[in-house]
């Protein structure tokens, strides 16, 4: 993941990979074993319904309940 910081549009970007990309080798010589995602709203929705009925991570929407005893 990096991060972006620019005024008005600080954001992530995902570099998403598939089997067998080399992170030692130059991006450019592997365009077709990874892609890059910007996150938006659909990108936190998938990933809060992937950890769903996971007890390891929490995902909190902003303006939500915290159940947790600490905040």
């Amino acid at each position: 993941m990096s991060f972006t910081k620019s005024r008005g549009n600080n954001h992530y970007d995902i570099l998403a990979t598939m089997h067998g990309y080399d992170i030692g080798s130059s991006p450019e010589s592997q365009n077709d074993l990874y892609d890059v995602w910007e996150t938006n709203t659909d990108f936190f929705d998938e990933v809060c319904q992937f950890y769903k009925d996971i007890t390891v991570v929490r995902c909190y929407e902003q303006g939500g309940v915290c159940d947790s005893e600490e905040e």
